[in-house]
């Protein structure tokens, strides 16, 4: 049950306003009885730069210390990088019990219907995260062909997060997700980081 929430807003430029967007969440907030723990405003900052957005990265770590029930922005746009970088904060929020409303989308995970949409959306993620390793093999099975010989660099994982979701009871599946690789690739860090699941 939400009664306490986090509202975040962001404008990329100094010519746009947050206040526009703080009125509309303000408005959501009062017709639902939603007390406002916070206003997160990150003004001027895009949304690919994600360490200038310090606001944003304090609204994480609010969330994480269960300080709300929920985190309300008036589009997705506003929150999130990319369909693949929404689905995994989103999904890292669900495991801290924090739920996620964006107004435009009308997404509510508090929800059935919201949590719906919201599965909807990792769907495309996830389809949209397979057609670019579809390409990425194709083009190194090009290049072999051409008798280059490609090696792929490991990718560099959240070790702290991943642990911290393993110590909570997460399981490798929904680990798997919230950071974008295979039930496998999980399994083979975690040996090599010693920890034995």
């Amino acid at each position: 049950m939400i009664k306490t929430i986090g509202i975040y807003t962001r404008v990329s430029t100094s010519k746009q306003k947050v206040e526009p967007q703080a009125e509309k969440l303000r408005k959501y907030c009062k017709e639902r009885g939603y007390k406002i723990f916070k206003e997160y405003i990150d003004d001027g900052v895009s949304g690919s730069s994600i360490d200038q957005r310090k606001q944003f990265q304090m609204l994480i770590k609010d969330a994480k210390e269960n300080k709300f029930d929920a985190i309300a922005v008036t589009s997705l746009d506003r929150f999130g990088r990319s369909i693949q970088d929404l689905v995994n904060t989103i999904a890292e929020l669900e495991i801290l019990g924090i739920k996620f409303i964006s107004l435009k989308e009308n997404i509510d995970t508090s929800s059935a219907q919201g949590r719906l949409q919201f599965h909807i959306m990792s769907a495309f993620a996830e389809f949209e995260r397979e057609i670019i390793k579809e390409r990425l093999k194709e083009g190194r099975e090009r290049a072999e062909e051409k008798g280059k010989i490609c090696h792929r660099p490991e990718k560099e994982l959240p070790k702290q997060k991943i642990i911290e979701y393993l110590e909570k009871g997460v399981s490798i599946t929904g680990i798997a997700k919230i950071v974008g690789v295979s039930r496998g690739t999980i399994y083979r860090r975690l040996q090599k980081w010693g920890k034995v699941v």
